[in-house]
């Protein structure tokens, strides 16, 4: 790891001026947020260029093969500086030596490839294409580190670094704060009633403890607790699936919002529903992953637990304070996350991360570990940088 030095993500000026994104789709609208937060970027002059790809249209091996033809053939035709693999974790994807032939064919292209969702320690592990395309990148995004992380290490990926799920700004985040002061009602889970078959890995454990925390809730808060989601139908509290574009008024009129179970425990890792439910002014209490301390301040933004009576004592507190101590604290959490975790914003931080790449190799042959904006001011500067990246080498 090159500790010693370290790229500062508001000084350097090298642009990136051609951006292309294989997006985790079918189309635009399957992540609204991220592509309008790029497109945003062009209007602003950061970037020149966004192009885009949807790779969830493959299915066949001659699909997946004109897919790698046409994104080779791009590179060249549109210039592409950087190539992004978005979310590129699922086990169907056919990669075969597709960026080994972009690599030879276009050698000036860096290639950055991101994981968003949540893998197993020995079985349901991070598929081997993930890895493949991984070891060819020049910058990993990962949601959380812990042994995920060593395994990739273990694997021989590169310059990896923290990249939360954030919220779309484009469905979410419209509660205005004076609102946040209006009357609030029920505590609130939104999630499906999800437990997998095999009980060798961490989603069976972690869905069952998700399972046990919202009869826990259903038993002692009754009516009071609002559930909403699939599978839950034999819950008193359950009031059935919710549209997804929907949970936003929900969270925002709720008096607690509980979090759940997450699906795996490593550090960092969390998923959109607490970015989400903040964006709107939530209330928030959620499980404490080590690490999520360092981007969002305990008490001062969101309620933690870690166990069945941390948690029933972390509502009640919220409960029986009063609506004006926990509205103020909703309110600091909605100013933080919106600040530093929309996608548009996250847009931003991945393009000054890769500018600052281009710039700290250009001028000293090796990238500096960048300090990351969304971290909390106590561990940010050089001295935490560490903190949030695996194995860098620049």
């Amino acid at each position: 790891m090159a500790a010693g030095l370290v790229s500062n993500l508001s000084t350097n000026s090298f642009h990136i001026m051609n951006l292309l994104i294989a997006y985790q789709g079918q189309e635009a609208e399957d992540h609204p947020g991220k592509f309008a937060g790029f497109e945003h970027a062009v209007q602003q002059g950061t970037l020149q260029r966004h192009s885009s790809m949807f790779w969830k249209r493959n299915r066949t091996a001659n699909e997946w093969a004109r897919f790698w033809d046409e994104l080779i053939e791009r590179v060249g035709a549109e210039r592409i500086d950087w190539v992004l693999l978005h979310h590129f974790h699922d086990c169907k994807i056919m990669l075969g030596d597709a960026l080994v032939r972009l690599r030879k064919i276009h050698p000036q292209v860096r290639i950055a490839t991101s994981l968003g969702d949540p893998f197993c320690r020995f079985v349901h592990r991070v598929p081997h294409s993930f890895v493949q395309a991984a070891c060819m990148s020049d910058i990993v995004f990962l949601t959380g580190f812990g042994y995920l992380a060593d395994q990739l290490t273990r694997a021989g990926v590169r310059n990896m670094l923290l990249m939360p799920l954030g919220y779309c700004d484009v469905r979410f985040g419209k509660t205005r704060p004076m609102q946040l002061t209006a009357q609030r009602e029920g505590i609130v889970f939104v999630g499906n009633r999800r437990l997998g078959r095999n009980p060798t890995h961490e989603l069976f454990w972690n869905g069952l403890k998700r399972i046990r925390l919202v009869e826990l809730l259903d038993r002692r808060y009754g009516k009071h607790f609002h559930l909403y989601g699939d599978g839950w139908g034999k819950l008193p509290s359950a009031r059935g699936a919710l549209p997804f574009e929907q949970q936003g008024e929900i969270y925002a009129g709720a008096e607690v919002v509980f979090g759940g179970f997450p699906g795996v425990t490593y550090e960092y890792y969390t998923s959109n529903r607490h970015f989400i439910a903040m964006s709107e002014g939530a209330v928030m209490v959620d499980f404490r992953v080590n690490g999520v301390e360092r981007l969002l301040q305990p008490d001062a933004h969101w309620r933690l637990f870690r166990t069945e009576k941390d948690l029933m004592g972390q509502i009640d507190t919220i409960l029986d304070g009063g609506a004006a101590e926990a509205g103020e604290m909703a309110l600091r959490g909605q100013q933080r996350v919106r600040q530093h975790f929309s996608k548009k914003v996250l847009a931003e931080t991945m393009i000054q991360i890769w500018r600052d790449f281009d710039f700290d190799r250009a001028s000293n042959g090796i990238a500096g570990i960048p300090q990351l904006p969304f971290v909390l001011p106590e561990f940010s500067g050089a001295q935490h940088a560490h903190r949030f990246v695996r194995n860098w080498l620049g």
